[in-house]
């Protein structure tokens, strides 16, 4: 399974382990008013059916090398 927080886009929030944002460049937003880089929810842009999000199919996500290797997705036979 393709986990948010497996992909090199991800930054965990520090408050909390349940979340973090995307950090995909083509998703990062400027706020008019502050200047400040904004990031999306990790969460929002994996449940989004918009075509510039990520979604449940994980299109935009790149493995960390960081990360734990990813598990075979095939289930094992007997």
């Amino acid at each position: 399974m393709k986990l948010c927080s497996d992909c090199r886009h991800f930054r965990p929030f520090t408050h909390t382990q349940e979340d973090g944002s995307c950090t995909l460049p083509t998703l990062i937003w400027i706020h008019p008013v502050s200047g400040q880089k904004r990031f999306p929810l990790a969460f929002t842009q994996r449940m989004s059916h918009a075509a510039d999000a990520c979604g449940l199919s994980a299109q935009f996500w790149d493995y960390n090398p960081g990360s734990p290797p990813e598990p075979d997705e095939q289930e094992d036979v007997l």
